[in-house]
């Protein structure tokens, strides 16, 4: 079975973002390739069956279900 992400939005309660930047350029971390603009962020889980999903590797990431709006400031 493939890792899938979890939506965030659903299970909020037991996971919150510690960190969050945009890559400023492109570079590696951990291994892997990472392109400049990229979303990187830090999470803390809070629920040991959400943390037990993740290190298994059955999760490897969370969705947020994020939107936004692009504002010409011109």
């Amino acid at each position: 079975m493939s890792p899938i992400p979890l939506c965030l939005h659903h299970i909020s309660r037991k996971i919150a973002f510690v960190e969050m930047f945009i890559a400023p350029a492109d570079f590696e971390m951990e291994g892997r390739k990472v392109k400049k603009g990229t979303a990187i962020g830090t999470a803390k889980v809070f629920d040991d069956e959400v943390w037990a999903l993740v290190r298994s590797g059955k999760v490897n990431g969370f969705s947020i279900g994020g939107r936004s709006k692009v504002i010409d400031l011109d």
